[in-house]
């Protein structure tokens, strides 16, 4: 069985159908529960099922029957037991996009309220003299993303070793453009760098973007880990985001 042997693969929409079957045992919906919670779907469907199951309480039974449509006493006839298939798959999958997308923008205002606030840095500040950096931090202040991603592109073109100010702000514009992947491996840099002022920063943020971008586990130990250090300057945040449920 794919569960035994590769336990962190996710389960394929046929082992969703079986776990929704009535009277399914609560070994295998658990099963399927947790393999959803430590992986990653790749499949759309599959995606789109597990946040289903994550809005409902894990409610296999309401899944089926959402999948199923209105149930009745009477037999269907093939064609409109297919259509009627075919229009619920279609509907979850329109319901579940919505859904998914108000989840993540719900899920990053949330973390917000967890998070310090992050100013800038004065708009006089200039890496080296650059005016382009200057303008980066203004369109950071500005909440222009776009630009300051794209200023950031080209900074980041015309040099050859890595910069933890770069690393730093660039994670936050990514942050803040919900690209929390990109946002992670910036603020991992950034956290790497043992004599950047930004580093404890950097470390909660590398969190923050790991728990957004769905690698919860990552983010759950690391942030365990800034929680039980006592020099660490930001355990009450780390500490907050780790109680807050509605992140997890």
């Amino acid at each position: 069985m794919p569960d035994a042997i590769h336990p962190k693969t996710p389960p394929d929409l046929k082992e969703i159908q079986e776990a929704c079957r009535p009277g399914a045992s609560s070994e295998l919906r658990k099963s399927i529960l947790e393999r959803l919670r430590d992986t990653e779907p790749v499949d759309e469907s599959v995606a789109g099922a597990r946040d289903f199951l994550e809005a409902h309480h894990s409610d296999f039974d309401a899944l089926r029957r959402f999948l199923n449509g209105p149930s009745s006493r009477q037999t269907k006839r093939n064609q409109r037991r297919i259509a009627a298939s075919l229009a619920a798959a279609a509907g979850l999958l329109l319901l579940l996009g919505l859904g998914q997308r108000y989840a993540m923008e719900t899920r990053h205002r949330i973390m917000g309220e967890r998070l310090f606030v992050e100013n800038g840095l004065p708009v006089f500040a200039s890496l080296e003299g650059d005016r382009d950096f200057h303008d980066m931090i203004s369109a950071y202040r500005m909440g222009d993303v776009a630009e300051g991603i794209r200023l950031l592109q080209l900074l980041e073109s015309r040099r050859v070793s890595p910069n933890d100010t770069l690393a730093y702000f660039g994670g936050w514009l990514h942050y803040l453009d919900r690209d929390y992947g990109e946002a992670t491996a910036r603020f991992s840099s950034a956290a790497a760098d043992t004599l950047s002022s930004f580093r404890d920063k950097a470390r909660l943020m590398e969190a923050a973007s790991l728990c957004l971008g769905k690698s919860r586990n990552e983010s759950r130990t690391l942030l365990k880990g800034l929680e039980r250090d006592p020099e660490y300057p930001l355990r009450n945040e780390a500490k907050g985001i780790l109680s807050d449920q509605r992140l997890w």
